[in-house]
């Protein structure tokens, strides 16, 4: 459509994005270079998607810009502060349908796209919600704060199960430990091949790991980050994800079944390095699964049809589970 070739939507604003241009007009799938007009719009649906973008987004699109050249990448970026940081912050549905809700936390790169293709894979089954790193609150109590009453506005009412990969499983158990606090219940959680963190992390592995983290950008988005905007708003986010991870220690259990899924080429790893597990952090049930591949290509093409097996399995036993437990309390 639109002559442009298909562009995938990158980041989670992107994708919401690209979402309500479906909707206004009526089409299967939007990539983020097709132009507006040439899917078909015109003055009309304009205004509608304007005001459909502002509902989803928050981002307000000024209608005197010039709109030759509108595209959903061009949308994202906004103009001024617009852009990857409004939109990224709420938790956006991965997928479309499913009896389980699973709000999934950014890994080291900041960015909760990554969940895109697990979320494919379980569409009909169980409806995935990714978010980014917030990396704009007061302090970290803050930031914690936030991401419940994200997840609060999206399902009132518990049971919660929530899932982590890499980095993201010591920012879900913060999660889950502040849900907790705060009088909500989290029953489940899944840790993607994630270690909990018992030690500070040295500052040059820090160093080491944001220019690793930069370096593989640059690399595999080769066109997005050459927009020296973008650039810069990504670097932000993964140096504020970063930062977060080298001073976090994550102590204190936590109520919830924990599911614990290990990548083989990191067992030898944990083995030699005698790394923690996650079974000490729960004061219920834990379980831990192997899943093939190297820790990087869990989530990507490479792998994530094995590991989307794993997590559906999972899931399935925890809706078993979350079910029977309310036939319980129900009497039932």
């Amino acid at each position: 459509a639109g002559g442009a070739e298909y562009v995938a939507p990158r980041t989670l604003l992107e994708m919401k994005i690209a979402r309500v241009w479906q909707d206004t007009l009526g089409v299967p799938q939007v990539g983020v270079k097709d132009n507006f007009f040439e899917l078909g719009g015109n003055s009309l649906s304009l205004m509608r998607l304007v005001q459909a973008v502002y509902d989803e987004t928050g981002l307000e699109i000024p209608l005197n810009r010039q709109f030759h050249n509108l595209t959903v990448e061009a949308m994202a970026l906004g103009e001024g502060d617009l852009g990857l940081d409004k939109g990224g912050d709420s938790f956006i549905k991965l997928n479309k349908a499913g009896d389980l809700n699973v709000f999934c936390f950014p890994p080291g790169s900041g960015f909760g796209i990554g969940y895109r293709e697990l979320a494919s894979r379980l569409d009909g089954w169980f409806v995935l919600y990714g978010i980014d790193f917030i990396d704009d609150a007061v302090d970290y109590e803050a930031m914690l704060n936030r991401y419940v009453d994200e997840i609060v506005r999206i399902q009132p009412e518990g049971p919660y199960v929530l899932l982590g990969y890499c980095f993201g499983g010591n920012l879900t158990f913060e999660v889950a430990k502040t849900m907790e606090k705060r009088g909500y219940s989290v029953t489940d959680v899944l840790m993607v091949d994630s270690w909990i963190k018992d030690t500070l992390t040295p500052s040059e592995t820090s160093e080491k790991e944001l220019e690793e983290t930069l370096a593989d950008f640059d690399e595999e988005e080769k066109e997005l980050m050459s927009n020296p905007l973008v650039r810069e708003r990504v670097h932000r986010k993964v140096k504020a994800t970063l930062a977060y991870e080298a001073q976090l220690i994550n102590s204190g259990t936590i109520p919830a079944r924990i599911y614990e899924m290990i990548a083989k080429d990191s067992e030898a790893f944990r083995l030699e390095h005698q790394l923690p597990s996650w079974r000490g952090a729960t004061t219920q049930a834990y379980a831990d699964y192997r899943l093939e591949g190297a820790h990087e290509e869990l989530l990507e093409l490479a792998r994530v049809e094995e590991t989307a097996v794993v997590i559906r399995d999972i899931l399935e036993q925890v809706k078993r589970q979350i079910e029977a437990e309310a036939g319980v309390l129900h009497g039932s």
